[in-house]
């Protein structure tokens, strides 16, 4: 139950967005508002590979106690070793991946801004084009 609840979220917000940007690209001056929320987004993903990158930097070591034994199998005591783990071999696939999958909604973002402001363009064209027949038939 709680899944659908966390889906039907998800889509409500997405669907909100996508409104919004139509809204913002339909406007008087949607050349220049209708890069907001492309570039909102781009800045997150960007802040999100840098955050990875940041944090994954940070070594951390851990110990484990380990049983020692003597050649004849007695226990002898315990043996503390600390372990440093770094995680800096997959960052540079990581960080590609975080880039691109954060980059999905900017990059829906800037479709629907190519669309709607080609479209605005060629009935704007289309508009001048029937207003100069019309003087010209006069």
């Amino acid at each position: 139950m709680t899944n659908l609840i966390l889906v039907a979220l998800f889509f409500g917000v997405a669907g909100v967005l996508i409104y919004i940007q139509y809204r913002l690209c339909n406007g008087e001056n949607g050349k220049k508002l209708g890069l907001i929320l492309p570039i909102i987004s781009f800045i997150f993903s960007v802040l999100c590979v840098v955050s990875m990158i940041v944090f994954s930097a940070v070594k951390t070591t851990r110990t484990e106690e380990i049983d020692s034994y003597d050649e004849y199998g007695n226990p002898s005591g315990t043996e503390i070793i600390e372990f440093e783990e770094d995680y800096e071999s997959g960052l540079i696939p990581s960080a590609i991946a975080i880039l691109v999958i954060t980059n999905i909604p900017t990059l829906i973002y800037m479709i629907e801004y190519a669309v709607i402001t080609s479209g605005k363009n060629k009935s704007r064209i289309e508009a001048e084009e029937i207003e100069k027949t019309q003087i010209q038939d006069l």
